[in-house]
């Protein structure tokens, strides 16, 4: 079966990071070149990086099938669904909208999510490091993308 895979990028402007107690700045998904949450989305991005490689592992283990992407600010998540051997489904949620406003699942690599995660956290750390914004959440996010790394 023949499946049309979508493109997926997780895009970030690291020059307009600041710090207060969490480090924050633009950070969202493109699928297929539309934005979600929103084009230039603020979130806190160490923070959520960190969630969505903690929650990556049991799929790149095989231990599940399912997985959430969720964001700290408002309602949205993307959700994770292994549709078969190296091909996730994408979901993106409002939990706030009706059912009838979700948006479009979409099919991708597995392993250009893996990627894009990976890149995504590499390019928050440099900026973290360079500001000298050293915390836990980073550690974290560090220990994380190398495990990642790893299963690449």
């Amino acid at each position: 079966m023949e499946t049309n895979l979508s493109q997926f990028k997780i895009k970030l402007k690291t020059d307009e990071f600041a710090k207060r107690r969490l480090v924050s700045g633009p950070i969202w998904l493109e699928l297929d070149g539309v934005s979600f949450p929103a084009h230039e989305w603020v979130d806190f991005p160490v923070a959520i990086l960190g969630f969505w490689l903690t929650n990556i592992q049991p799929l790149m283990r095989g231990r599940a099938t399912f997985c959430d992407f969720p964001f700290m600010d408002g309602p949205y998540l993307l959700g994770i669904h292994v549709e078969r051997k190296g091909i996730f489904t994408l979901t993106p949620v409002d939990r706030e909208a009706d059912e009838d406003e979700t948006l479009v699942p979409a099919s991708i690599d597995s392993e250009l999510l893996l990627r894009q995660l990976v890149c995504a956290s590499e390019a928050v750390i440099a900026t973290c490091q360079r500001n000298q914004w050293i915390d836990q959440d980073l550690s974290n996010l560090e220990a994380l993308v190398l495990e990642t790394k790893r299963h690449l």
